[in-house]
């Protein structure tokens, strides 16, 4: 069990001892149809599960599906989602961005963070601007497709976090990117009040 499934056990626990009306014989069996129900509810709910779930939602495109610690991250080569200086997602990505909307919609305790990037040709600022222009479209995407505004957060970085070097264009291209990271049960706080 994980800390948040312990507490609520804890919690259903406490109030089935409190309720005067339940007899003995009834707490019991109310107390493990309650736990149990927690535990099917957190239990598909794991990171090797939504590996899993992300990879056939994604299957067939060059997304990169990685677990890092509390998360999954999902890297998308803009190329695929926007034209070269856009941030209209393309008519392709906008079915890729759906298949993931329809894949999570019914997964409550999923939560994604949308982080825009761009290489470093242009200008600082508007390179920026690009990138969160880019991660909005995305979660408006994602947003009109069921998925909860609360449950999204966008933000771009522009060329501020190249995961190569900009002086290739091989390089470049692995910088015009968006990240999804997936955490399960809440957004990291830093998170919590960009929206």
């Amino acid at each position: 069990m994980n800390q948040s499934t312990s507490i609520a056990a804890l919690m259903i626990t406490s109030l089935l001892a409190y309720t005067p009306f339940l007899v003995a014989n009834e707490k019991e069996p109310a107390l493990i149809k309650a736990v149990d129900t927690l535990n099917a509810i957190s239990s598909d709910v794991t990171l090797d599960n939504t590996v899993h779930l992300l990879s056939k939602a994604f299957a067939g495109y060059d997304v990169l599906i990685t677990k890092e610690n509390s998360k999954i991250l999902v890297k998308m080569p803009s190329d695929i989602l926007f034209h070269f200086d856009s941030s209209q997602v393309n008519e392709d990505a906008k079915g890729l961005l759906i298949k993931l909307a329809n894949a999570i919609n019914d997964k409550p305790k999923y939560y994604i963070e949308i982080a825009g990037h761009t290489d470093s040709i242009g200008h600082e600022k508007y390179n920026l601007a690009l990138s969160l222009r880019r991660s909005a479209s995305i979660e408006n995407i994602l947003s009109r497709n069921g998925v909860p505004s609360y449950r999204l957060s966008a933000d771009g970085y522009g060329e501020l976090l190249p995961i190569a070097s900009n002086k290739l264009e091989a390089g470049r291209q692995l910088n015009r990117r968006v990240e999804l990271s997936v955490y399960i049960n809440h957004l990291p706080e830093q998170l919590m009040f960009t929206n």
